[in-house]
């Protein structure tokens, strides 16, 4: 069986973002998500994009046409390390920058922590 290009029915997602446990509508008729250097790229049926910054994909619904995107504030220090990672291991060769890359992952993530002490006390460990 041969199929033409006009016999596919192309999906086209609603995009949503989960943001401090609220669900947000933010793009219509996607039909391409990318991710790039720290942002994932949404382009429509007419070609327009939409970058969305410090987000990962949490759910593809094919069936309800949805995409959910979640917001991650550690992303881009992690992506940033990730990538000079990639790129050594390519080139195989040790470059300083990846500890730096690693120190602000690891500052960034010690930020988050003191967000949630702030919010909800601090535990110590058992």
């Amino acid at each position: 069986m041969n199929l033409k290009a006009s016999d596919s029915k192309m999906c086209e997602f609603k995009v949503y973002i989960l943001e401090n446990g609220e669900m947000k509508k933010i793009a219509d008729e996607i039909i391409k998500a990318k991710l790039e250097n720290g942002y994932i790229e949404l382009n429509d049926i007419l070609g327009s994009s939409k970058k969305v910054e410090n987000a990962l994909i949490e759910e593809i619904n094919v069936s309800k046409e949805s995409l959910t995107l979640k917001k991650v504030f550690i992303f881009p220090e992690l992506m940033n390390f990730l990538r000079i990672y990639k790129e050594s291991e390519e080139k195989c060769i040790y470059t300083p920058e990846i500890e730096v890359a690693w120190e602000e992952v690891k500052a960034k993530g010690d930020e988050l922590i003191k967000t949630l002490w702030k919010k909800y006390g601090r535990k110590p460990l058992k």
